[in-house]
């Protein structure tokens, strides 16, 4: 048993970690959804509020001087069963009224959920209703699943150590296959999971439809108190049959005497007050309880594989932990080389995972707090948080490869990481936007210099020519798992505890970053190759870049190859989520999206790669991939939306896979870099062309997302250079670099 665990330790505490990430997964998950459900509730019950002070305000009455407004609020206030307080605001920002005294100030809000609704004169914004509805109920109602989870899991991982132990010493299976046992088990905790919290859509779904019964309750209440029954209420069953028409979760609702009314599960009964018979009905679609348990378990499904696919690259360290134990390690041998591609891919997994984490979310804090800075409107301000990054990433990869020249790559790691922790930190703790602002630019910075790091890896940690292209080949795989795990990770922290808790998240994983890089990194074997490499103007001079600049060759590849690779690199991340959004799709679809993307990009890509690579050349190969780049664009046009944009989603994914490496060792592979650069500054050159085509891409691909001119157009233009690509370039345009 000792031998055992001697063995396949590390392959067990990884296991035991995926066990334990993806049960806080799946809880945060159903957290996040059954927060999103009492939203939706929330909102339904105070849309009739709503609707009476609307009405209000376009027979002449003002929100600041209006009277009984605070009994309006605290009626709508009895619909919501839960801890919270209602208060509106006037456009100038001040508090019109409120549904109790409430000091906002001595109120911890971070333990409330906010819900804002606009109140509108017509088309005129004249203020809104803001709820904050406590956390705690949610909570304390998936306790009971939160520990029947726990125990089920604790008792699933027992019986898979047990099977583990013996299905490994009965056959003798090698490490890599018991990857598969470690990956059924997994799938099996995640069915169970499935299994466990199916109650929990059903409840959640079912307690929207609740807000309309509820006021129907309290206005008919109401009414009866001033003396006017339900029969004299003109058109009564119309305005029930409106309302059941106007929401798709209702099939019907009625007000029926109690004696001729049945018990229904899919029905709630509401009684109008103690001295009538009176019964309002609802009557549950089950087509839409349905539909939202299956949008949840999607939903779930895909966060099981996101907690997968973390798993399957983890998976890579039992060797490179077995190999950073043996005397071969450091040393410039075949082993070391064969290990260097992992620990790349392992790397630039993490860097990525943390960068998408928290990227998208700077300007969706900064749009929340309605908060702009140094003269910036709120919405410009929130722009420039995610552009200045992607400036100071262009600009900190020109200036890197000179600082590399006095300075050790393990310490510009660890002052870029350092960076990225405090920047990334600060972003969480502080309420400013102009620090964001700030804070961004800096792990623009950090990120450059960890980039610059990878870029020396590559450049240096190879022997053979195809050793290179697998340093380039998993380096990209790494990226694409960790823009995957990233952007999955994020959306499920921020949904839950908020978009300033992705940067806390980012900067804890940085961390683990900085450990692994220092311990599995052959810091001493990459600095000798470094030093031991004939540096031919490096990283620029003069002669060099004159030389560069007026060279033909880096034009056309610049124009033809590195630029259209970067557009299409962009399809999955702005024009499929448009195409999405303007069709009104469900989000589910772009998780799906994200995920087949990643998984075919990332795991396909490289045995796609391998299989073209025996029966064309690079340029045909490059071809194929623009082409399927193309295709991905133009076939959401078609029809069946959903369907094509999940095939977008494959394609642009194995286009990704395939075409990024190959376009990036055709590119820094071209003869006028060969004979005037070194390999870390022609990865560097191609890195600030690749940020600076980013920049751009995002503003065709939204023109071609609203235009069906501009999308023909476009992929008529991609066309052209496939042609021009085949007439223009060979393989002889391409040198292979010496052997060191």
């Amino acid at each position: 048993m000792k031998e055992f665990l001697n063995k396949n330790y590390v392959l067990l505490i990884i296991a035991f970690v995926a066990v334990v990430c993806l049960s806080i997964l799946s809880y945060l998950t159903v957290l996040n959804y059954s927060y999103d459900m009492e939203k939706d509730y929330v909102r339904l019950s105070n849309q009739e509020i709503i609707n009476e002070v609307e009405f209000s305000l376009e027979n002449g009455k003002k929100l600041e001087s209006y009277f009984g407004l605070s009994e309006v609020l605290e009626k709508g206030k009895k619909l919501i069963d839960s801890d919270c307080f209602l208060f509106i605001k006037s456009d100038s920002g001040k508090i019109a009224a409120m549904s109790e005294k409430t000091d906002l100030i001595n109120i911890n809000l971070s333990d409330y959920n906010e819900i804002s609704q606009p109140i509108k004169n017509g088309n005129k914004y004249e203020g809104e209703l803001v709820t904050y509805i406590s956390k705690k109920g949610v909570r304390n109602t998936l306790n009971p699943y939160l520990k029947k989870a726990a125990v089920v899991c604790i008792v699933l991982f027992i019986i898979f150590l047990i099977a583990y132990y013996a299905i490994v010493k009965r056959f003798n299976i090698a490490r890599k296959k018991t990857i598969i046992i470690v990956l059924v088990g997994i799938l099996l905790q995640g069915a169970a999971l499935t299994f466990i919290y199916a109650d929990v859509f059903a409840d959640a779904s079912a307690r929207t439809v609740e807000g309309i019964g509820k006021y129907l309750q309290v206005s008919l209440e109401t009414m009866q108190e001033k003396g006017i029954s339900i029969d004299d209420i003109s058109g009564f069953d119309e305005y029930l049959q409106n309302k059941s028409n106007e929401y798709e979760w209702i099939d019907s609702i009625e007000c029926k005497e109690a004696d001729s009314v049945q018990s229904d599960e899919n029905k709630i009964i509401i009684k109008i007050a103690d001295n009538t018979k009176d019964l309002i009905l609802v009557d549950i679609s089950d087509n839409y309880v349905r539909k939202q348990i299956l949008k949840m378990v999607l939903t779930f499904i895909a966060t099981i594989a996101i907690a997968v696919v973390f798993m399957v690259e983890m998976m890579y360290l039992p060797n490179m932990i077995a190999f950073r134990r043996s005397k071969s390690f450091n040393t410039p041998c075949n082993a070391q080389y064969i290990t260097i591609p992992s620990i790349l891919r392992v790397s630039n997994f993490l860097t990525s995972t943390f960068s998408y984490m928290c990227l998208c979310f700077s300007a969706l804090q900064i749009k929340e707090w309605n908060q702009g800075c140094f003269g910036m409107s709120p919405e410009i301000a929130s722009a420039v948080s995610i552009s200045i990054c992607s400036l100071a990433e262009a600009g900190g990869m020109i200036i890197m490869p000179f600082i590399a020249r006095k300075v050790q790559n393990r310490k510009i790691l660890v002052v870029s990481t350092v960076l990225l922790i405090v920047s990334n930190a600060l972003c969480f703790f502080t309420s400013s936007a102009a620090v964001i602002i700030i804070m961004r630019f800096f792990a623009g910075l950090g990120f450059a210099g960890n980039k610059q790091v990878s870029n020396s890896i590559i450049a240096n940690g190879y022997e053979t020519y195809e050793e290179r292209q697998t340093n380039l080949v998993q380096s990209n795989a790494g990226i694409i798992g960790g823009i995957l795990c990233g952007m999955g990770f994020g959306a499920i922290i921020a949904g839950v505890f908020g978009y300033s808790a992705t940067f806390l998240g980012a900067a804890v994983g940085c961390i683990g970053f900085l450990i692994f890089n220092l311990t599995m990194v052959p810091w001493k074997l990459i600095s000798q190759k470094q030093s031991e490499k004939e540096v031919k103007g490096s990283p620029i001079d003069r002669k060099s870049l004159k030389i560069i600049l007026t060279s033909s060759l880096v034009w056309k590849q610049t124009l033809l190859i590195v630029v259209p690779q970067y557009i299409f690199l962009m399809v999955i991340v702005s024009l499929i989520p448009g195409r999405i959004q303007s069709a009104g799709v469900d989000n589910v679809v772009l998780t799906y999206c994200n995920l087949l993307n990643g998984v075919f990009g990332l795991y396909l890509g490289v045995y796609i790669q391998k299989f073209l690579q025996k029966r064309m050349n690079q340029v045909r190969i490059l071809i194929l991939m623009f082409l399927l780049g193309i295709l991905s664009m133009i076939i959401l046009d078609g029809p069946y939306l959903i369907l094509m944009l999940l095939i977008s989603s494959i394609l642009s994914g194995i286009n990704d896979g395939v075409g990024t490496p190959l376009a990036t060792d055709i590119f820094i592979g071209n003869r006028v870099f060969m004979m005037n650069l070194d390999e870390d500054t022609s990865l560097m050159i191609y890195s600030v062309i690749g940020y600076a085509a980013m920049t751009i891409a995002p503003l065709i691909l939204e023109m071609c997302e609203k235009s069906r001119i501009w999308m023909v157009s476009t992929c008529g233009v991609f066309l052209i250079i496939c042609a021009l690509i085949g007439l223009l370039f060979t393989n002889k345009n391409k040198a292979k670099p010496k052997h060191n």
